[in-house]
């Protein structure tokens, strides 16, 4: 992994909005996310889902924009998304493929030509996320935590400066969600961009710079969040859903 330290590494959403349905519309939504981690948090069918395909170039927006660098985010923006790591969810997997050949692939798609180099970063995404324990077994043989593992490591095989992760707490045991937490504080530091979701509140109050809380596609930003402590942010995250503290 290198130790690049990027300024200007801001995705800007202006007034971006999607009706899904007669009864649901995403937006219009506005923000700058800064380097960093920022994280999503809202109850299934909140609009997260929509909201990441949107920002990742899967979808396009009826209204709005989203921009990287000042550059604007659209299905056909395919240089955009080869620049970007993106974590879907539910997972898109080849399952007749291995994660060998699934790695090579992609690293390929995403431009790497030096094999020596490439070979070198699949070796570190693999050992990583041990993935090298069942590197060439088909993934439909494969637990969904395998799976996972194989997914975030497509997400980061590039280092990327802007990183979407919809759910990655999901299937991951002890061991790979404090491998996550040490990603996110390195990027950090790197001042790279990170975006996710999670239903995890001890996660997000310990993990998250920023944080958005979404329902029914809009979202609030609580006052004051970067300078709360641990303890402050976890209650507001339980106000926000109505649960105690036994519940989460």
């Amino acid at each position: 992994m290198t130790n690049r330290i990027h300024s200007n590494m801001s995705l800007l959403l202006s007034d971006l909005s999607l009706v899904v349905s007669e009864k649901f519309t995403l937006g219009p939504l506005s923000y700058e996310f800064a380097p960093g981690t920022t994280m999503i948090v809202g109850r299934n069918g909140s609009g997260k889902s929509t909201l990441f395909r949107l920002i990742t170039g899967s979808e396009d927006a009826e209204n709005g924009t989203a921009t990287w660098q000042g550059e604007t985010i659209y299905t056909e923006n395919h240089q955009y998304k080869k620049r970007i790591g993106f974590l879907p969810q539910p997972l898109e997997l080849p399952l007749w493929t291995s994660a060998k050949h699934l790695l090579e692939y992609i690293a390929l798609l995403r431009g790497m030509d030096n094999p020596k180099k490439r070979q070198e970063k699949i070796t570190h995404i693999t050992r990583l996320w041990q993935v090298d324990q069942f590197y060439t077994k088909p993934l439909k043989s494969c637990s969904y935590g395998m799976r996972k593992r194989v997914a975030l490591g497509l997400a980061l095989l590039d280092d990327p400066e802007l990183l979407i992760l919809d759910e990655p707490l999901s299937g991951l045991d002890v061991s790979h969600i404090t491998t996550l937490r040490q990603i996110l504080k390195s990027r950090t530091e790197r001042g790279l961009t990170t975006i996710l979701s999670t239903h995890i509140l001890s996660f997000a109050a310990e993990e998250a710079q920023n944080i958005l809380f979404m329902s029914d596609g809009q979202w609030q930003i609580p006052p004051r969040w970067p300078h709360l402590s641990v303890a402050e942010r976890g209650d507001i995250l339980r106000s926000f859903f109505h649960v105690s503290n036994k519940a989460e």
